[in-house]
């Protein structure tokens, strides 16, 4: 059987907003605690037929059969299933309703307005609860656009006076409607390890007794600097989130067409890899002996560190298939009024390779000067670490859910 779109007035009503206060040119909102999933279906019904709910179970089934299977029992899954039953009438099963009960009382935000000019972004939910609008006349004006990411949106409007011609131009979106999904965030960077510790000081030389060097101890050599630690692998990108069912009605589409776009969420870039560390400078030399008429060769200087190697960047992100959403407009508008687009999510790129660590700079000789005293070699400088390599791109992209629009007619 079919189920009569309700009107603007009998919508304010069931959301309990006062029609006198709206026809006044009050914009009412609220919230609504909901016990049941029946409550929430009913709140968000958009007054598509029976017939035509049932027909959404498939494009759920298509868009994430792995999802839909019953057997999958973790929560993404439960909750996918959910927004099913919500917005096609699919019936749960004993044990998804029990899998469900501990998230009610479930927030719904309640909008109403009889008339109400948008001229900026309207963005109706970045994973918010969801939201159910009830608008007698919506008059979009240049710049203006409606956006939900990751929200399930129930938009209703009577009317809908677009004087947007084309699909948005300069700083504005390029589209009238847009249903996404929310890009994963980027993975960690790598750590950043500190420089490798300075070699240590070679030991002076001095005299045995005053004037004397011959039988002395030897000046010794510096130490090697420490090679610089390796920069830490950057890690995966998150997965992108899929866009959640929209339902837009619109009785009337006046003046310009609508344009409605939808792609899901991308993958997120891979994290950085991390940057070597340099490495130690060398330690000095130590000094020879220096006493009146006898001196010798001072020691030499350590050799640098070698630099670390930089981190290889993390691997990016999946993307994730978005969900159908549907657009159902009145008997008198043409189906050109609406015109519709499905972007492809793409997978996260690979993160950045870390930078190579430097090498330490070699120690210094030991000093020279004085009568007989000649000085060390200076330490050769450590070796450059390697730079790190980018990460591999993501595995999936995610196809767009379907935009499905509809025509109502006077029997629903």
């Amino acid at each position: 059987m079919g189920r009569k779109l309700i009107s603007f007035e009998e919508r304010a009503k069931k959301f309990g907003h006062d029609l006198s206060a709206l026809k006044s040119g009050d914009v009412i909102r609220t919230t609504r605690y909901v016990q049941s999933i029946e409550e929430l279906r009913d709140l968000l019904h958009d007054g598509a037929s029976d017939q035509d709910r049932q027909k959404r179970i498939e494009d759920y089934q298509q868009s994430r059969s792995d999802l839909m299977d019953e057997s999958n029992t973790t929560m993404e899954a439960v909750y996918f299933r959910a927004e099913a039953a919500v917005f096609s009438d699919k019936e749960l099963n004993h044990d998804d309703q029990l899998a469900l009960e501990h998230i009610f009382p479930v927030e719904v935000d309640l909008m109403s307005a009889d008339d109400m000019t948008v001229d900026y972004d309207w963005v109706l939910g970045t994973e918010g609860q969801p939201f159910s609008v009830n608008l007698g006349t919506l008059t979009l004006e240049p710049g203006g656009s409606i956006t939900a990411y990751a929200t399930a949106v129930n938009f209703t409007a009577e009317t809908f006076i677009n004087k947007v011609n084309g699909a948005g131009t300069g700083d504005a979106a390029n589209y009238t409607i847009g249903i996404f999904g929310v890009d994963g965030a980027a993975g960690i960077a790598g750590y950043n390890p500190s420089a490798g510790e300075k070699g240590y000081d070679g030991r002076n030389s001095s005299p045995n007794s005053p004037g004397v060097c011959t039988g002395s101890t030897k000046p010794t050599d510096g130490g090697p600097g420490q090679a610089g630690a390796n920069g830490g692998n950057g890690q995966i990108g998150q997965d992108g989130k899929a866009n959640n069912t929209a339902t837009f009605t619109f009785t009337n589409i006046e003046q310009n067409p609508i344009y409605v776009v939808t792609r899901s969420g991308a993958g997120g870039k891979g994290g950085a890899g991390g940057n070597g560390a340099a490495g130690g400078p060398g330690g000095k030399g130590g000094d020879a002996c220096q006493a009146g008429c006898e001196g010798n060769k001072s020691a030499n200087g350590g050799d640098g560190g070698a630099g670390g190697n930089g981190g290889t960047g993390g691997q990016g992100g999946n993307a994730v298939n978005g969900v159908s959403s549907y657009v159902k407009i009145g008997p008198t508008v043409a189906l050109s009024q609406v015109v519709t687009q499905g972007m492809e999510a793409g997978q996260g790129d690979g993160g950045a390779p870390g930078n190579p660590g430097q090498g330490g700079v070699g120690g210094a000789g030991g000093t020279g000067e004085g009568k007989h005293r000649s000085p060390g070699h200076a330490g050769d400088a450590g070796a450059p670490g390697a730079p790190g390599i980018e990460g591999p791109i993501g595995e999936y992209k995610g196809s767009a859910g379907n935009i499905q629009v509809s025509t109502s007619t006077s029997d629903q």
